[in-house]
């Protein structure tokens, strides 16, 4: 080949290839705000109580929908782009597999977060926002990449006492809830109603870590007192695992 005819080749080449670069981070897309919808199978999360039992938590569907925790981007990054930005969890309702035998007396176990103001999810308490960051750690891949999380958490506890309906209730203090390296996807499910996706998904669900603090009830018994008044709820593992083994299930409402 000639000198001239390789010159000519290798700038057709670069040029190639600078179009397919170019071409690979467009089709990699923005992320955008949005929210992520997840739904929480039987056993995806657990509470632990003083003694070893785990109380095994599943989803207890939003206004009759599958989606049982939800997720706001408040920001986003441009196409390829990395870096961190704010999240908040603004709803969360889970609640035990089975009533829960605290000594001779049953009782289901509700764990309620409502930042957005549904009316079937009840949330006794002033509670501070749960908020967190959200730090895209890969972009590359054009079909999406990697990211680490966090949250600090508030929620509140209710037991429902299932012979009587009597309720008992009390916040949980902050837990801050931790993830690595988990996928996510870029999606063309487009908008969801009040829930649009922002060109983000994360289709395995977030295996969340945490601490494990101590929740002490309040003083105001239910109407027949669990027999124990100085039990000890452990959040640590519920609200740890609160995303842990979920499906992510997105909903037009």
């Amino acid at each position: 080949m000639s000198n001239a005819r390789f010159a000519g080749a290798l700038v057709y080449a670069s040029a190639l290839a600078f179009t397919i670069g170019i071409s690979n981070k467009a089709w990699a897309g923005p992320i955008g705000p949005g929210f992520d919808l997840f739904k929480t199978p039987p056993g995806g999360a657990f509470l632990e109580v003083p003694g070893g039992m785990m109380i095994p938590m599943m989803g207890k569907g939003i206004q009759g929908s599958d989606t049982d925790t939800i997720v706001e981007r408040k920001a986003g990054l441009p196409a390829g782009g990395t870096g961190d930005f704010p999240i908040e969890l603004v709803a969360l309702s889970l609640q035990s597999v089975a009533p829960v035998d605290f000594g001779g007396s049953f009782f289901d176990v509700f764990v309620t977060l409502d930042a957005v103001g549904f009316s079937d999810l009840p949330q006794p308490d002033m509670l501070p926002p749960s908020l967190g960051m959200m730090m895209i750690t890969s972009h590359s891949d054009p079909t999406g990449g990697t990211f680490d999380s966090f949250f600090d958490v508030f929620a509140d506890v209710i037991l429902r006492d299932v012979t009587t309906g009597a309720e008992m209730s009390f916040p949980a203090p902050m837990v801050r809830i931790t993830s690595q390296d988990t996928r996510w996807e870029h999606t063309s499910l487009g908008s969801f109603g009040d829930w649009p996706t922002g060109g983000f998904s994360v289709p395995g669900g977030i295996v969340h870590t945490g601490p494990h603090p101590q929740i002490v009830p309040s003083d105001t018994p239910p109407t027949r007192p669990i027999p124990e008044p100085d039990v000890l709820l452990l959040l640590g593992s519920g609200l740890a695992a609160l995303l842990g083994s979920s499906v992510v299930r997105r909903r037009r409402r």
